[in-house]
């Protein structure tokens, strides 16, 4: 029988004791010397990336999966007017709000759910969408990449991408297990492979943070960048290809709509 009187605290407010409600499964470590997790996303080249190549300064943005705030911790540094972030996992979603509070988050605004389906629903327009880890969870991808234009001329993308030559040395025994045969993927007269991948490996983790079904679909980095300029982004920039997580390779997009109509 669980002790209802165990959720109480017992001293005076303190913002370890806050972070501590989470303890042992925060990702991120959090400023000011909490104890918390491991990743320094809350001083990120990749916020500081599309701060340079798109400035967040006055903007509306959008950001899909903040896992922690940390990413919105960043972007409302840089003077962001406005952040609408959404999370689908309870627990990060709590944890961002935390994060809010504890830090002044003013400027953002946190809500709980599927952000594709928000997009295939909202009419919101944004300066800037920030999509940071995201697009490789994806079951449909290609719709999330679809969805993003529809809403902004203005897009950062942080993904991990599919390699065989780099990844199945990686994963070994494993390779097989972890991802399927590529199949055809369309949408409207584009088509490329997507690749099949499975979480089951990965979903008893206390700090399991990945897609919220049980797989995703993989995109080859070239694949990704034609589908973006078939959607209509007339700059697609590649920055930061990292393959030395075999696992994992990734890489970041700047992608912008100049030629407006």
């Amino acid at each position: 029988m669980s002790n209802a009187l165990s959720l109480y605290a017992s001293g005076a407010p303190n913002a370890q004791a806050t972070v501590d409600i989470f303890k042992g499964t925060w990702c991120t470590k959090l400023p000011n010397g909490l104890v918390s997790g491991p990743a320094d996303n809350f001083h990120d080249s990749r916020v500081a990336l599309a701060e340079r190549e798109l400035g967040f300064n006055g903007k509306t943005v959008l950001e899909l999966g903040p896992m922690e705030a940390g990413h919105t911790y960043g972007i409302h540094a840089h003077g962001a007017k406005s952040i609408v972030a959404i999370e689908g996992n309870s627990d990060c979603y709590l944890k961002c709000l935390i994060v809010k509070e504890m830090y002044d988050l003013e400027r953002a605004k946190f809500l709980y759910g599927d952000f594709l389906p928000y997009l295939e629903q909202e009419d919101q327009r944004f300066d800037i969408i920030f999509a940071s880890g995201v697009l490789y969870h994806m079951a449909e991808p290609l719709k999330l990449l679809a969805e993003i234009k529809k809403h902004t001329d203005k897009t950062y993308i942080w993904t991990g991408f599919y390699d065989k030559v780099i990844m199945e040395p990686a994963y070994g025994d494993q390779f097989k297990k972890r991802f399927g045969e590529p199949v055809t993927i369309r949408y409207g007269d584009f088509t490329c492979e997507g690749i099949p991948q499975w979480y089951e490996d990965m979903l008893g983790l206390p700090n399991y943070v990945g897609g919220a079904s049980h797989g995703s679909t993989w995109l080859r980095k070239d694949d990704i960048v034609r589908f973006l300029r078939y959607l209509g982004f007339d700059r697609v920039d590649v920055f930061d290809v990292d393959l030395s997580y075999g696992y994992a390779p990734r890489f970041s997009i700047v992608a912008e709509t100049k030629s407006l109509v």
